[in-house]
């Protein structure tokens, strides 16, 4: 196989005795002096991880590439390493092998031939499928083709009326429908109001005794920042001192600057719920607001982008009831905090909605959020492993930190729930609402 090994410069000596045990073992090698990742044929990735690797940009855009082309990466760590922000988001759910004082070698090759055996299972059922296909394409340009003349014709007709009476029966369903109530029942679907153009589609989360019901969006529709830092750079504050680092900075014990730099992650004052619950075309954000160069991407900014609420109708606005939240507030706040929202994010507790009304928790984006996105993170942290469905932010923080803050897994892994900075701008938003089901039901009808 082709193994790109990506390293710093200053663990060469690691490197060049890796090298000679790959090759050995009859596997071709590459690194960057011997050209570009991008220019080369590449089967893995294999990073060779220290604090020095960890902090290359050189590296960082050789992984960042390897993970785009969904080239498998193997992470061979040989120090104690607090892995930098961005080489997190790559490597999240890549299979490390640590070496730190032992020359663990056995693990890489085992860990290379763990992706050789899955590509062989791979091209076997790919060559399976491919067979079956031939075979089926074999029967409809061989024998079976040949029929009568009549016995087509009697296909045909049958066929016809077949086609007949399935119209028939929509039609009549489409004008019982028509006269008939839209339920509200829990998990039922909703068409109501529409964002980038297209109409929302909703689950119904809870049936309210008083003729109210919350609604969730079936669907992922935009990837956008929970907040930006207010020092309009992300992990960088006014006198331009830089907190990306492996190491713990001032930003992480420092719960103000941390929140300055990074984001709050306080969702009473965040731009993602001033943008959910604004109709208007121009929003008004308290501070710089939600602009591209602040998040950690500096990609997906909201600032100019009309509220959340401004596709929907005056009717469609009249039906949805403000709703009285209480949100745990973050390291910085002594107690929860209280808002009123026409439109808002579940919390950690209110998950178990979607399980009492038999509703998706991992779900996938719209194809207008795809194509809204900037940041090739859907790609990255979902395609790439064969998930569609993506990460979605939730509304409480991650209580002992000022900027970080809860996202619903994708469902690759066992774990529920993954946290990540308020300013990072490429995860997803399911708004939920609450609406009076009698006049949404009215405007179904008109």
């Amino acid at each position: 196989m082709y193994i790109y090994i990506s390293h710093s410069d200053k663990n060469e000596n690691t490197t060049k005795r890796i090298c000679e045990m790959l090759e050995s073992n009859d596997h071709i090698c590459l690194c960057a002096s011997q050209g570009s990742i991008s220019d080369s044929r590449c089967d893995v990735l294999l990073l060779i991880l220290s604090n020095d690797s960890n902090r290359s940009e050189s590296v960082l855009k050789e992984i960042e590439y390897a993970v785009s082309h969904c080239v498998p990466t193997l992470v061979y760590q040989i120090e104690d390493v607090r892995l930098s922000k961005p080489l997190e988001y790559f490597l999240m759910s890549n299979q490390w092998i640590v070496g730190k004082d032992a020359d663990n070698y056995e693990k890489i090759l085992e860990g290379i031939k763990n992706i050789e055996d899955n590509r062989s299972r791979q091209s076997k059922e790919d060559g399976r499928d491919d067979e079956t296909k031939d075979k089926k394409r074999s029967v409809f340009t061989g024998e079976y083709k040949v029929r009568s003349k009549n016995r087509d014709k009697r296909k045909r007709v049958l066929e016809l009326i077949e086609f007949i009476a399935i119209a028939a029966i929509c039609i009549a369903m489409f004008f019982h429908e028509k006269g008939s109530r839209v339920s509200f029942e829990k998990g039922s679907a909703v068409i109501f109001g529409t964002y980038l153009g297209e109409p929302i589609q909703w689950r119904v989360l809870k049936a309210h005794e008083n003729g109210t019901a919350t609604l969730i969006s079936e669907y992922i529709l935009t990837n956008k920042a929970f907040d930006v830092p207010e020092s309009g750079i992300y992990n960088m504050d006014d006198e331009n001192n830089d907190y990306w680092s492996v190491v713990e900075t001032e930003a992480d014990r420092n719960l103000e600057l941390q929140e300055y730099v990074r984001g709050s992650s306080r969702w009473a004052t965040s731009d993602i719920r001033t943008w959910l619950n604004s109709d208007e075309e121009n929003v008004t954000y308290d501070g710089i607001g939600p602009v591209a160069s602040a998040t950690s991407e500096k990609k997906n900014g909201y600032a100019n982008e009309e509220g959340f609420l401004f596709g929907f109708t005056e009717q469609e606005k009249e039906a949805i009831v403000p709703t009285l939240n209480i949100t745990q507030g973050n390291a910085l706040d002594k107690e929860p905090i209280e808002s009123t929202d026409l439109v808002w994010l579940l919390s950690q507790e209110e998950l178990l909605w979607l399980k009492d009304a038999d509703v998706k928790l991992y779900v996938k984006p719209t194809e207008q959020a795809i194509e809204q996105d900037q940041t090739n993170y859907y790609n990255i942290f979902s395609l790439v492993y064969g998930v569609e469905e993506y990460y979605w932010w939730l509304r409480d923080p991650v209580v002992n930190k000022s900027s970080k803050c809860y996202l619903v897994d994708n469902g690759y892994t066992s774990e529920l729930l993954q946290t990540t900075e308020a300013g990072v701008s490429g995860f997803g938003v399911r708004p939920v609402i609450r609406v009076y089901t009698k006049k949404v039901k009215n405007i179904t009808h008109n």
